[in-house]
């Protein structure tokens, strides 16, 4: 062979890293789900027998306890669809499961981690917990699902706050 068949050839394209959020972006995030929390409270206050407000403020306060909950630990949104109130011993959270294209399997790099979390965030999965009651799916699993209230959280953060979601 006279030439290398491969010279001049470029690589395949390198993947951009991932983009983390600023602290004044995340402050602006909780910002954004506290507020949406208290405006479905001003609606439950309106009308306290009101089916869909009491729904509405449920959502709300499980949206604010997964952004709450990402912003303390930096968990995956498969890791968080998936904690259940078993992996919090006091305020130290254990993530040693996640959910991958709708397969529950261990996490990104199969390694349990363990952290502790913010007082703040603590109260909210107990109270959180207390309130959910009988609507949990199945006994110590947190009301969330990776389809639906995490995914409203990211949408809403891009919506609502002008925050590019990070990939």
């Amino acid at each position: 062979m006279r030439s290398n068949p491969l010279a001049g050839m470029r690589g395949p394209p390198r993947p951009q890293p991932r983009r983390r959020h600023t602290l004044a972006e995340v402050r602006q995030i909780l910002s954004v789900a506290e507020s949406i929390v208290d405006q479905t409270y001003a609606h439950l206050a309106a009308d306290p027998s009101a089916r869909i407000a009491r729904q509405a403020a449920f959502a709300a306060e499980r949206d604010l306890l997964l952004v709450r909950l990402a912003a303390d630990s930096g968990a995956r949104l498969g890791e968080l669809a998936v904690l259940r109130r078993s992996d919090l011993d006091g305020r130290v959270l254990t993530i040693e499961r996640g959910l991958s294209q709708g397969m529950l399997g261990p996490t990104k790099f199969s390694r349990a981690r363990r952290l502790t979390l913010g007082a703040t965030t603590a109260a909210l999965v107990d109270s959180h917990v207390a309130l959910a009651g009988s609507r949990l799916p199945r006994p110590g699993r947190l009301a969330v699902r990776a389809d639906s209230g995490a995914r409203q959280v990211h949408d809403r953060r891009g919506a609502v706050t002008q925050v590019p979601p990070s990939r």
